[in-house]
């Protein structure tokens, strides 16, 4: 099994704490927003946490849950309005990087979670998905803790696009070709098994609507303090992009980085587009 969907491996490496995750978000300082598709009610759009809250019906009350928690980004905004939030994820070392506050922590697999039938009003389920190895399931049981739609259920889930940073795919690939002396093909990305288009398909067959709102952009990276926060991101992913390529990650990183110095060196800066968005479910 992947280290991508491997639950012991998702808790106990890629995110047995908080670095990690980190040094994947600390990228998207260089993002540059082309277009924000919002949702229907007015509230901020100035970070991730506010284009979410955008889908969120201001009248709506009762529980949260957030599964996938992280670091918990999202917990204050679910307790300006929600009486109880509950902080769920998979790594207990994840969990203990959330703060204290008004919110119960708890560690939950989504394939199989202990919470009653019907007991959110709204579930949050981000840039998570992709990790699951039964995708099938874990849609089950997102749509058995929620509420119907009737009473205003709804499930909203960050993912990325079909084609998100393709770029930085591209340049892996570059640095892999040289270390084995021979042209490679970029990988497909792991992730593409929930995407926005992918994503939508799965929740479907649990949920009578959904729809696809989408963010489109680019990473700009044209300074050295940039670029070392590039190889922070990739090297972030070492697990991943050293199995699926074969080769020992100190010496793959070795050659991506002369990638990215040549590509700085010609083009002045390194361009990655970026497509993801949200997926309101219910």
């Amino acid at each position: 099994m992947s280290g991508f969907t491997d639950k012991e491996h998702l808790a106990t490496y890629a995110y047995n704490d908080a670095e990690r995750l980190a040094a994947r978000e600390a990228i998207y300082q260089f993002l540059q927003v082309d277009s924000v598709d919002l949702g229907t009610f007015p509230f901020r759009a100035d970070s991730i946490v506010g284009v979410v809250s955008t889908f969120l019906d201001p009248t709506l009350r009762g529980a949260a849950l957030d599964i996938g928690c992280g670091t918990g980004k999202y917990l204050p905004l679910l307790a300006t309005q929600f009486e109880q939030v509950v902080a769920a994820d998979l790594s207990a070392g994840m969990l203990s990087s959330v703060p204290d506050g008004p919110w119960e922590k708890t560690v939950a697999d989504v394939e199989a979670m202990a919470f009653a039938d019907d007991s959110f009003s709204v579930v949050l389920a981000n840039h998570m998905l992709y990790h699951c190895p039964n995708i099938g399931s874990a849609v089950a049981e997102l749509h058995r803790v929620l509420r119907s739609a009737v009473d205003g259920g709804v499930l909203i889930a960050t993912t990325n696009s079909d084609g998100n940073m393709v770029e930085s795919y591209e340049l892996l690939a570059k640095a892999a070709s040289a270390v084995l002396g021979q042209n490679v093909d970029p990988l497909v990305p792991s992730d593409s098994r929930f995407t926005l288009e992918t994503g939508s398909v799965a929740l479907k067959k649990s949920f009578e609507s959904v729809t696809i709102h989408r963010t489109n952009g680019a990473l700009i990276i044209n300074n050295e303090a940039g670029l070392n926060i590039l190889r922070a991101y990739f090297c972030s992913i070492d697990d991943e992009w050293a199995a699926r390529y074969g080769i020992d990650w100190f010496v793959l990183e070795a050659a991506l980085n002369v990638v990215f110095e040549q590509q700085m060196k010609t083009e002045g800066e390194i361009r990655i587009s970026t497509s993801s968005g949200v997926l309101v479910a219910r």
